[in-house]
């Protein structure tokens, strides 16, 4: 799978933010917001991430990736290849003897959580990169369907209201087709594999840590459900290499 990168210069900031970039994952996924910030010992990458509402023992404000590296070697072609771009202002792509694009998805069954939550996940790309916060919802008019994670913006639409845009999207209706089909059927496995100390009632302050990257409680359960799913017979372990994106 081929990475594209796309970065530029913000000339005007209130922080440490210099430069803003995104990037493609192959033809499935692309990613947006990742930051080039100036440190005390030079420039480096921040991934898009969100507040969780609440401060730690040094009352500073706790934020969760909202997209990530999952290995060192990701992490220094993609930081290098992010810089490069913003030095440069060209587009940089990272090219990999492996073509394949291998999503999967880890996902909570969230009980009597907010209304319309019904569980939360992780995407999870070539072992190489995961996509955290992505949220299954309930809907009246839609019914059950994925809900990528998304941040406020400055803006306002037509009738006034902010408008909202995705950290991490599908790039086109068939990669969201297939997608929202990989995390859905992750979402129906968890349920059936769901120990009756996963299956309570979630209040606000559970659902918040299940969206921390550093969270013990949502690894906690992601490991448990992981472990089930080795136990179970191969038929099921085929029918989620069927949802995979070829």
């Amino acid at each position: 799978m081929d990475i594209t990168i796309r970065a530029k210069t913000v000339s005007e900031s209130k922080d440490a933010t210099r430069g803003l970039a995104y990037l493609d994952l192959g033809d499935s996924l692309r990613v947006r917001n990742i930051r080039i910030l100036e440190g005390k010992n030079g420039l480096f990458v921040g991934m898009p991430s969100v507040s969780l509402n609440r401060v730690d023992e040094n009352g500073q404000p706790v934020y969760t990736n909202i997209f990530n590296t999952t290995t060192p070697k990701a992490k220094e072609e993609l930081t290098k290849a992010v810089l490069e771009s913003y030095e440069t202002g060209k587009e940089v792509t990272i090219s990999t003897e492996d073509k394949s694009n291998d999503i999967t998805a880890q996902v909570v069954p969230v009980y009597n959580g907010k209304p319309g939550t019904l569980g939360i996940g992780r995407l999870y790309i070539n072992d190489s990169f995961v996509v955290s916060s992505i949220v299954i919802r309930n809907s009246e008019k839609t019914g059950e369907f994925v809900s990528f994670p998304s941040y406020r913006t400055n803006e306002l639409d037509e009738q006034g209201k902010p408008v909202y845009k995705e950290f991490v999207y599908p790039k086109d209706r068939d990669a969201k087709d297939k997608i929202s089909a990989i995390i859905m059927e992750a979402y129906k496995e968890s349920k059936e594999l769901a120990s009756a100390d996963i299956g309570h009632d979630v209040t606000d302050d559970i659902i918040e840590p299940l969206k921390d990257e550093n969270s013990k409680g949502i690894k906690e359960k992601l490991m448990d459900g992981e472990a089930k799913k080795k136990a179970t017979k191969s038929s099921s372990h085929s029918k989620k290499k069927e949802a995979q994106i070829e």
